[in-house]
């Protein structure tokens, strides 16, 4: 099993009377584990996709009281170690049979070339990323739009990624450096799409999405400095929580706006969600003027 994910254990302090706050870290370990053996399966070279079949009921009933606790940590566990993972094992190492089979080939196949450059451009390097998880979006976004100015092909960009890791990040990137390096390396270090998915995994703050949903959702983002601040922040929130409609925007800004502002635009028709930016925007300036 370690060769895919390792399975945590679970050891409260008294069996007996397990507590709310050791099931949560229980449940943050299992669902990790989880999200581990559906990225890493579903990337395997040579392997149909495999969806991992659901944590048991008792699991995902959240169970309330310590009894309750111990004999759905105890069936979760028993599952993850069960025959459905023995399956997910064999696939596994028929897998790997079949890319060591198909190994003298790829060795005689060179890297592809990096796509054809364009006009030349001097882009600025990515941010490093310390390894903190509320950085880790913008930092693959900093990376990607690199990327698009300064064509790589796949492991070029993984490895240009890697050197840019740093702090809390470092002992991951010295790992991936050593596996990358192997004669066949894992999936996720092959692809860009599959290395993005490993590096959210495990560095990007998985509530993510729903952190910024709830900000927006209780009017917790609200204008504090200038109106171009409080537009592009409520943008980045949105893009995270996936609230698309424009139409859902302009409301999270208008609700938001410092008071003399939002007196100010009362009563006013905008022609779309462009034309009420650049209103706001001018409006706030002259209000600054006064």
């Amino acid at each position: 099993m370690a060769a895919i994910v390792n399975i945590p254990t679970f050891t409260p302090a008294d069996p007996a009377n397990v507590t709310g706050m050791e099931w949560m870290a229980f449940v943050d370990t299992i669902n990790f584990a989880n999200g581990q053996l559906n990225i890493r399966l579903n990337v395997l070279p040579g392997a149909a996709p495999y969806a991992h079949p659901a944590l048991p009921m008792a699991f995902t009933n959240n169970p309330g009281n310590p009894t309750a606790r111990l004999a759905a940590a105890t069936t979760t566990i028993t599952h993850l170690h069960g025959p459905h993972i023995q399956l997910i094992m064999a696939r596994h190492q028929v897998a790997l049979a079949l890319a060591l089979a198909q190994q003298p080939q790829q060795q005689q196949q060179p890297l592809p070339p990096p796509p054809p450059a364009g006009p030349h451009i001097k882009a600025t390097t990515p941010t490093k990323y310390n390894g903190k998880t509320f950085q880790a979006h913008t930092f693959i976004a900093e990376c990607e739009n690199y990327y698009t100015l300064m064509p790589m092909n796949n492991v070029q960009q993984i490895c240009f990624t890697l050197q840019l890791i740093e702090g809390d990040g470092e002992g991951w990137k010295c790992n991936q450096l050593g596996l990358i390096s192997q004669v066949i390396p894992p999936a996720h270090l092959t692809t860009w799409a599959a290395f993005i998915a490993e590096f959210n995994l495990r560095l990007a703050d998985p509530e993510e999405c729903k952190k910024a949903a709830a900000l927006l959702n209780h009017r917790k983002v609200v204008q504090t400095t200038s109106v171009r601040n409080f537009i592009d922040l409520v943008q980045e929130k949105c893009d995270l929580a996936h609230y698309d409609n424009v139409g859902m925007r302009q409301d999270i800004i208008e609700a938001g706006l410092k008071l003399d502002l939002a007196r100010a635009i009362t009563g006013r028709t905008f022609a779309g969600y462009h034309d009420f930016i650049c209103t706001l925007i001018a409006t706030d300036n002259a209000l600054q003027r006064l």
